[in-house]
């Protein structure tokens, strides 16, 4: 787990100086990942597999009739996707 979170940080560091963001970007509020969010989100991603819904964003609905407290108590949609899009793995031989 402290490799994936080391390489995905290390990953983000190098991607972020090449982005033109936009304004309102998310990526404008990253943080380092920790180990215990890298724990989380697996968690979140595994009880995701478990309670289909049709897209990311339903997961942490406010919606009366949708609301899954688990997910948006664990993570804001933002930080999920953040880690979700920058999750880097590398193997070395």
């Amino acid at each position: 787990m402290k490799e994936i979170t080391e390489h995905t940080n290390e990953y983000a560091h190098s991607k972020f100086p090449k982005l033109n963001l936009r304004p309102r970007s998310i990526w404008h509020k990253w943080q380092d990942i920790t180990e215990e969010e890298m724990k989380a989100h697996i968690g979140v991603v595994l009880n995701m597999a478990v309670n289909e819904k049709p897209g990311v964003s339903d997961y942490f609905s406010k919606g009366w009739i949708d609301h899954m407290p688990f997910f948006s108590d664990v993570f804001s949609c933002d930080r999920f996707l953040q880690i979700h899009w920058i999750l880097h793995v590398t193997s070395v031989h």
